[in-house]
């Protein structure tokens, strides 16, 4: 059922024009973030992401381990945050 779907995406792949029309777009706009990488996380993402209990991120925004922004009662973590602990904790390790 989902072969003539299949040879229609391959069929447009293999257009010049098409290849180079996706390319030109891919390359326009680098600097947008992508719609599944916002730049704020929820706690709930962050305990995902590292791997945390819930306590054990919301003591780490206490403590200032892990730098979060308080909107109203939501706590947020800015991406690069979650990013840097991850790169102090590598370099912990060495």
């Amino acid at each position: 059922m989902a072969a003539p779907v299949d040879s229609r995406v391959r069929a447009l792949m293999e257009d010049d024009a098409v290849r180079k029309l996706l390319t030109a777009l891919l390359q326009a706009s680098p600097d947008v973030p992508e719609r599944d990488s916002p730049t704020l996380l929820r706690v709930s993402e962050v305990q995902t992401i590292l791997r945390r209990s819930r306590a054990r991120v919301y003591e780490m925004c206490a403590t200032g381990e892990l730098e979060s922004i308080r909107d109203g009662r939501s706590i947020l973590v800015p991406r690069d945050a979650v990013e840097a602990w991850i790169s102090r904790k590598r370099r912990a390790r060495r």
